[in-house]
């Protein structure tokens, strides 16, 4: 058997991590809101990042809005609007850098609001238990104002995310690289090696022996097209780069990383990409639909498929859904062997 590596072994990794209930002031319009755009205001929540890792997960999801001189997201403007108090009374929304938000007028609520906040709170809880898995963080960057209410964020004095450009990504970077230790970083360079793309390399099976990936970071990208092409611009092959991309074609030349969030339709196609050598990350659940009603039939298909990430809003059940639905490692450990490619992997090496 060849030494196991990272794509040999699935974790368990929470949707939207940092997510906290919305706020009950807003409860009578979010009917109103969901009607009038097609974004979906949900209603759960998570513990906080270290309490999430003492429980097993070892991959999260952090949406990052930029906000380079800080201050931009300090009062949640909708609920000032509707004669409440919208100050955040968070001092990290006024420090300059990228922060973590599911959207910045509605649901906006979380257990880290700061960006390099939310990683050092990570790093913490590594450096003291420096012999865990790897931890993947799943980077959603962005700037996109709510569907339809955008329209009229300006006349109602609401706020609209800024534009990313390729000065803010390059920031991004920095912001990871001041905060995770350059040897605690697996980046698409070490992957890549003496490979011509990411995708060879992903493909002859480049990633890191488990043993020497323990106690560090993978990071990849889910971002809008125009995002990614600014991300690779001047960084051929993600030369330098901090972060994974993850397009939505396997044959693209930067793909090692595939986002398939639909493991009943597309179990057959994510065993394939696994097979290969990409790693996929998919969903357990989404909506809330299966917490409320208790169906683990999409986790259950997300085990089988074989995708190395599985992500859910549920590691604890929710009072709210009435059922007790969660989701969990069969083995009860934070990751076990790959079904799919069990064959790779050396079940007595993973723990943690």
């Amino acid at each position: 058997m060849s030494e196991t590596k990272i794509n040999d072994v699935q974790i368990l990794a929470t949707h939207n991590s940092f997510k906290q209930y919305l706020d009950p002031n807003l409860s009578g319009i979010i009917e109103t809101v969901c009607s009038l755009s097609d974004i979906s205001l949900e209603e759960y929540q998570h513990l906080p990042l270290k309490d999430q890792l003492d429980k097993g997960v070892r991959g999260f999801e952090l949406d990052v809005f930029a906000d380079p001189e800080g201050g931009r997201y300090r009062e949640f403007r909708f609920l000032s609007l509707i004669g409440e108090d919208g100050q955040s009374h968070d001092p990290d929304l006024d420090k300059p850098g990228f922060k973590v938000m599911h959207d910045v007028n509605f649901d906006f609520h979380a257990t880290c609001h700061l960006f390099t906040g939310c990683l050092s709170e990570i790093k913490e809880w590594s450096n003291a238990h420096p012999n865990h898995l790897p931890i993947f963080i799943h980077v959603q960057v962005r700037d996109e104002p709510t569907p339809i209410i955008g329209k009229y964020l300006s006349v109602i004095g609401l706020v609209q995310p800024i534009i990313i450009t390729k000065k803010l990504l390059d920031a991004l970077d920095k912001e990871i690289r001041a905060t995770i230790p350059a040897q605690q970083l697996i980046t698409p360079d070490q992957v890549r090696g003496n490979y011509m793309t990411l995708r060879e390399a992903a493909l002859a099976n480049s990633w890191p022996n488990l043993a020497d990936a323990r106690g560090k970071f993978i990071f990849y990208m889910d971002v809008r097209p125009g995002v990614r092409d600014l991300y690779l611009e001047d960084h051929p092959q993600l030369e330098g780069r901090a972060i994974f991309t993850a397009p939505a074609d396997s044959s693209a030349d930067d793909a090692a990383f595939i986002i398939l969030n639909s493991p009943v339709e597309d179990g057959g196609k994510i065993k394939e990409l696994v097979l290969k050598g990409f790693i996929v990350r998919t969903r357990a659940d989404s909506g809330t639909v299966e917490a409320y009603n208790n169906d683990r039939r999409t986790w259950e298909a997300a085990l089988l498929s074989g995708a190395q990430i599985i992500s859910t809003d549920y590691i604890v059940p929710d009072p709210k859904t009435g059922t007790d639905y969660y989701v969990f490692m069969p083995n009860g450990n934070p990751g076990r062997c790959n079904p799919i490619r069990e064959s790779f992997c050396d079940a007595d090496t993973i723990a943690e």
